[in-house]
This record gives C-alpha cells, structure tokens and sequence, in this order.
C-alpha cells in the first residue's frame, strides 16, 4: 500500500480523493453523501476559512489500482507560531 500526498493542482487526484467515499459507501443506504461543491471548497487552501489559522495535507492510500483510503493530516498553527497562541484559546487572553 503507498501513501500519497495529494496534489491539488493535480485535477486526477482531486478526483479521486472526492469519489473515493461514493465508492466505499455506495451500497450502505444509511450514508448520506456530502455535498460536492462543499468537499470543492474544503481543498481550497486559500479562501476555505479553516486555512486562515491552521494547516493541512491530504492523502490518498492506494493499493494498486485504486484508492482505499484518505487519511487526513492538520494541526494548529499555535503550536508551530507561539506568538499566536493566545488567539488559538478561543478569546482568552
């Protein structure tokens, strides 16, 4: 199994890291798919508004020759950037 970070200017990985929950969930009626356009905007570094205070990288497992997973990564920029952790404390200064 190979774990790839996803590129987002690389549009057939986008593709596959957003199809990849249709094809696993597909038979459970219970699961209730996300909208397109909102899993779009989560990837969107620049004007996704979780992007303003933290970080994240995408992944994609795969076991040849398809995907099987997405693992996701993020962290907080307060840990990295001390002097902005009084923000990160929701307000509390």
């Amino acid at each position: 199994m190979n774990i790839l970070q996803l590129d987002l200017a690389d549009k057939k990985q986008v593709k596959a890291f957003h199809d990849l929950p249709f094809r696993i969930y597909r038979d459970i009626p219970q699961w209730v798919p996300p909208l397109r356009m909102d899993e779009r905007a989560r990837l969107d570094l620049k004007r996704y508004p979780f992007y303003r205070h933290s970080q994240a990288a995408f992944f994609l497992a795969e076991r040849f020759p398809s995907p099987h997973g997405r693992p996701p990564i993020g962290g907080r920029w307060a840990k990295a950037c001390p002097e902005r952790s009084r923000r990160s404390r929701l307000g509390k200064q």
